[in-house]
Order: structure tokens, then sequence, then C-alpha cells
């Protein structure tokens, strides 16, 4: 009976995985749409896929994620490093707060944190851009917003990571002070 499970998970898995990938990758290498047109290999050929490359969009959809993620996860890592130094060694006041609210991202749905972050930063009529235009700035902010939304999805897991190794780390430079103190 587990046996049945499995591969019934296995299947609903493959077709969740290898459905979506067949269809971008014919659909990246023929001239027609898989979800539209239906699935022919009749135009297959990576000329097709090298005019989507050569589309000046697709360079600068390609710089935006690259800026909005590298900027993002570069935040990231440097907030969850002092939270989780901050937390391990320091005896800073209200300690569990902070451990706590370096976590609480993790319990937001990620669509709830998109819908709410486009919402916020949408260019024309988002909260955070209708403000900055009432305020006389003309600013798009949706790139450093996607970075924000970037950053409180991965900060969590790089301070549950990092907190380890900090403790870890203290507990290593309490013992080095103690052999070195004792001479």
């Amino acid at each position: 009976m587990a046996g049945l499970w499995v591969t019934l998970l296995l299947a609903i898995l493959s077709f969740l995985v290898i459905y979506p990938v067949l269809t971008l990758l014919l659909g990246a290498l023929t001239d027609t749409n898989p979800v539209v047109d239906g699935f022919s290999l009749r135009h297959l050929s990576i000329t097709n896929f090298l005019a989507v490359l050569a589309n000046p969009n697709v360079a600068e959809a390609l710089a935006n994620t690259l800026i909005a993620c590298g900027g993002g996860t570069l935040v990231a890592v440097v907030i969850g490093l002092a939270f989780s130094w901050i937390v391990v060694r320091t005896n800073t006041p209200f300690k569990g707060f902070i451990a706590a609210a370096s976590i609480l991202p993790l319990f937001a749905p990620p669509l709830v944190a998109g819908v709410a972050w486009s919402i916020l930063g949408s260019p024309k009529t988002g909260l955070i851009n209708t403000m900055f235009k009432w305020a006389g700035v003309d600013c798009a902010i949706s790139q450093i917003l996607a970075s924000v939304t970037a950053m409180t999805r991965l900060m969590p897991t790089v301070y549950t990571r990092l907190r380890p190794c900090s403790a870890f780390s203290a507990r290593t430079s309490s013992a080095m002070a103690r052999v070195w103190s004792a001479g």
C-alpha cells in the first residue's frame, strides 16, 4: 500500500515539474505557443530561442532580476548575520524579541507577501509611489521593492543558518580565551 502512495505522489510531482518545464522549452524552441496551440515539433529550431534572446526587453528583464535578487540577497545576508550575532554574541536586552522577529517572515505565505508588496509598490497606483508623487518626487521604486521582497524571504533562512555558527564561534572563542589566559 505504501508503494502505491509513493508511486502516485511521484507521478503527481513528475507531472507538476516535467509538464511546465517541457512547455517552457517547447515554447522557447518553436514559433508556436504550446499552451494555446498544443505541442508541435514542426518548427523546432534554436533560431526561435536566439530571437527571444536578441530582444532588448529580455536583457532588461534579466538585468532587473539580477539586480533585485542580488540586492535582496546581499541585504538579507547582512541583516541575518547582524541579527544572529546580536542574539548569540551580545548581552543585548530583548534577545527573545529579536530572535522571534528574525523568523517572523517565515510565517507569511509568499503569495500574501508578494501581493502586499505589489500593492505597495505598483508604479502607478502603489501607496509608496503615490506618496512620492504627492511629495513631488517622481520615482518608481518597484525594483527596490523587489529587492525588499527577496530580502524578507531570505533573511530568516540566513538567520537560522548562521545562528548555530555564531553560537559555536562564541563557545570556541571563549574556550580559546580561557586557554590563553591560563598561560
